[in-house]
């Protein structure tokens, strides 16, 4: 993996730990460290689905999602968790 390289996993995909994780790596591979932030969706009446707001923190999502669910829209909101796994950087 190379530093450019960022991939992004979301709750959804089974990845539920809060924990920095270290894997196993190759010699030639840095570490990757695994950040926490959550965002906001938002579906609509037809269903689609759309990101309001990302890398938020847990409250903030929340309070988020409380504030637009209080004006009263069709639309549904809620939040989800994301995982940013991130190489390692040696300082």
């Amino acid at each position: 993996m190379n530093d450019a390289s960022i991939a992004l996993m979301t709750a959804s995909e089974g990845h539920t730990s809060g924990i920095a994780e270290q894997e196993d790596f190759a010699m030639d591979e840095q570490p990757e460290t695994t950040h926490i932030t959550w965002s906001v969706w938002r579906m609509d009446e037809t269903g689609n689905r759309f990101i309001v707001r990302d890398r938020l923190t847990h409250e903030a999502a929340e309070r988020t999602v409380e504030e637009f669910t209080a004006r009263g829209h069709k639309q549904t909101y809620w939040s989800e968790r994301q995982e940013w796994r991130l190489p390692q950087r040696d300082a």
